[in-house]
């Protein structure tokens, strides 16, 4: 079983990283650290359980850059993906928890 995540954005480009072993880029911020906030969210909360990896395409109706919460949404996607595929039952309250936690190190 591949621990890799392949994220596949349409009109963006696309990108991969293996879900056992990444970091995540404070530097400019852009889509892709977005997602990987959201995976390292339940990556931290689920110490116990190895994850597996995932083929992800994203697409949207969010304009990105556009002041209307488009990364907010990303890290939300990434944690509920991220936790379905895992077989992880988690509340909305850990959801928000995960998103307040993580979506702020980017702009820390």
């Amino acid at each position: 079983m591949s621990s890799k995540y392949n994220l596949f954005v349409l009109f963006c480009r696309e990108g991969s990283f293996d879900i056992q072993n990444f970091s995540i880029s404070y530097d400019k911020s852009s889509w892709y650290e977005y997602f990987k906030c959201g995976v390292q969210g339940i990556r931290d909360k689920y110490p116990d359980i190895k994850l597996k990896g995932i083929k992800v395409l994203i697409d949207g109706t969010i304009p990105r850059s556009a002041g209307l919460s488009s990364s907010s949404a990303l890290v939300v996607c990434a944690a509920l993906t991220t936790a379905m595929n895992n077989g992880i039952n988690i509340s909305k309250v850990d959801i928000s928890i995960i998103f307040i936690s993580y979506y702020f190190i980017l702009y820390l």
